[in-house]
């Protein structure tokens, strides 16, 4: 369990970190909302339901918020980002002190299909837009 929460926050903290660059003026408005996590594996074994939740909240001007809590867990995860979307593509692009790392996921039918690999664990998500 160690090892998964390690990987987990290192792609998080990767991926969605505040101080981000991006394109203040984007509009997004379409795709604008909040999108809840439904399914996610580590290493080809469900953990969905190791959370509360997972979402990941894209805002109008190109902005994005990640929050998630575990299942029993007293803190939770925020993290501020920016995003851009074309070619059924969402790459978001972090700052992290000198370094800049750009991750891009499937924006496929109004979901999010985040499919990425740190070290050995393969993290494979599903978000759908919130009713």
């Amino acid at each position: 369990m160690k090892k998964f929460v390690k990987v987990f926050l290192f792609v998080l903290g990767l991926v969605l970190l505040t101080g981000l660059t991006g394109c203040e003026t984007a509009n997004y408005e379409a795709e604008a909302g909040k999108y809840e996590c439904y399914y996610i594996t580590m290493n080809g074994q469900d953990v969905t339901s190791y959370y509360e939740y997972y979402n990941i909240i894209l805002e109008v001007n190109g902005k994005c918020v990640v929050e998630s809590k575990q299942v029993g867990a007293s803190q939770t995860y925020e993290a501020k980002a920016k995003y851009s979307i074309a070619d059924n593509k969402i790459k978001v692009v972090t700052s992290m002190l000198f370094f800049k790392v750009t991750e891009e996921y499937d924006y496929i039918n109004g979901e999010i299909i985040m499919d990425t690999t740190l070290e050995d664990t393969r993290v494979y998500a599903k978000f759908r837009r919130a009713q």
